[in-house]
């Protein structure tokens, strides 16, 4: 292994496929959503199935783990999402800036 730093990463997108991008960004934010809102209401387990014992700790367990855990799947898939809304706000920002860059050249030219 080497102790070099990482390289970073870098995502070169033409402007004119940003719509197409925020689109694709948009339909998986509006599917995740969907599986989300749903595992938020369904995902608990509201009670131990066979009531003994075994069946409590199970319940308490995942309820603990699955759901409420800052660090478990159902935290993560939440990050996902604000992860993936945070590159669709980012593609909006670039369209944006490359249009006002593009007006701003051709106001530039218009006057020479």
């Amino acid at each position: 292994m080497s102790d070099s730093p990482p390289i970073p990463v870098v995502l070169r997108v033409q402007p004119s496929a940003i719509p197409a991008l925020q689109k694709a960004f948009d339909g998986a934010l509006a599917d995740l959503t969907v599986h989300l809102t749903r595992l938020q209401h369904e995902g608990y387990l509201r009670e131990a199935w066979l009531g003994d014992e075994m069946s409590i700790e199970v319940q308490d367990f995942y309820n603990r783990h699955v759901m409420l855990s800052t660090d478990g799947p159902f935290a993560a898939l939440q990050a996902y999402r604000a992860e993936l809304m945070k590159i669709r706000d980012t593609l909006g920002l670039m369209e944006e800036e490359y249009r006002r860059t593009e007006g701003d050249n051709a106001e530039l030219w218009g006057r020479l």
